[in-house]
């Protein structure tokens, strides 16, 4: 067997070409070693029947591949050790050190695509961006729930405790609306849509899907985590109808008026055809089911656990923790 090892120069491959020939002597094996430099490597090709390659010039592996040669690079650290074992193993045996070709899965295309879409990347951003706002409510929660009773009922009569049920409702009580607001802001800074409007347009129309109360006030029973999917749902929904109107109308730059003005004004055409749609289909809905269609949705999944959960009383508790979470 004719075995060569080429280096950036030539000069370090000798020496450990030397402690290679002692091994080989010492073992009393038919192996002939020979070395060159980058330079000079093509000459001697079509007399080696193994090629070890320095981990400095790694990128003659491929070119070598092509040609049908074995060839193999040397690890880092047996080189620099100069270490002859690993290379007498690695001429032995060099099946074993052959890099397995690993094999892609079928479902990575289409994981990479999926990841890749911008109402993906959005949502990302969007949960990404909530957890502060987590973060800082759930910490609040905690102080306003401690476990020691005379400064839980310290704090909850006093001012503090009025403070920190504002910033409760402020931070839980609003996780929807905020993640609206974020999906929105980073579907915005990708495609370069009008932000202000965009971001305007999804809090309406989540908003107007939440419904009314029968007090003739806001419905705000689904602001909190209990609507974060339906928050998602509509805001892609309007993100996607915004961007389709505002490209259908487009934009004319004038040399008297501000950038800042005419975005606005032309921002008010999108944001009124997806609260009249949103609107709309919020009315019909109504007024086919009697119910608003957060409400409508959130029963049915609830109707939908009871009837798969059977008699089971933990699958229905852990069913029922999950809707409540994630609000399906």
């Amino acid at each position: 067997m004719n075995v060569l090892i080429v280096c950036a120069a030539g000069m370090s491959s000798s020496a450990l070409a030397q402690r290679f020939r002692d091994e080989i002597r010492k073992e009393g094996l038919n192996i002939k070693v020979g070395t060159c430099g980058v330079s000079q490597y093509r000459q001697h090709l079509s007399q080696a029947d193994l090629v070890f390659i320095a981990p400095q010039v790694s990128w003659l592996q491929k070119e070598l591949n092509e040609k049908k040669l074995m060839c193999l690079v040397i690890d880092e650290k047996a080189y620099g050790e100069m270490n002859a074992d690993v290379l007498m193993d690695m001429a032995l045996h060099p099946d074993d050190y052959i890099p397995k070709e690993k094999k892609e899965p079928w479902y990575k295309g289409i994981a990479v695509r999926f990841a890749q879409r911008r109402s993906v990347i959005a949502i990302t951003d969007g949960f990404s961006s909530l957890m502060p706002v987590s973060l800082v409510g759930s910490i609040l929660s905690l102080c306003n729930t401690l476990p020691i009773p005379y400064l839980n009922t310290l704090i909850s009569s006093g001012i503090v405790g009025e403070y920190l049920s504002i910033g409760i409702n402020m931070t839980m009580g609003m996780l929807s609306l905020y993640l609206s607001i974020f999906i929105a802001m980073s579907y915005s800074e990708q495609t370069g849509i009008s932000k202000e409007g965009l971001v305007l347009s999804c809090m309406v129309d989540f908003i107007a899907i939440s419904g009314i109360s029968p007090l003739e006030a806001l419905q705000t029973g689904f602001f909190d985590g209990r609507g974060m999917l339906c928050a998602t749902a509509i805001t892609l929904v309007t993100c996607h109808l915004y961007g389709w109107t505002e490209s259908m109308i487009g934009t004319k730059k004038s040399g008297y008026i501000t950038s800042n003005i005419i975005d606005s004004f032309y921002s008010l055409i999108p944001v009124s055809i997806c609260m009249f749609l949103t609107v709309a289909v919020s009315t019909v809905f109504y007024s086919c089911f009697h119910v608003q269609i957060a409400q409508y949705i959130n029963d049915s999944i609830v109707d939908a656990i009871g009837m798969y959960a059977g008699n089971n009383a933990f699958t229905m508790l852990g069913l029922n923790v999950l809707s409540t979470l994630f609000w399906f």
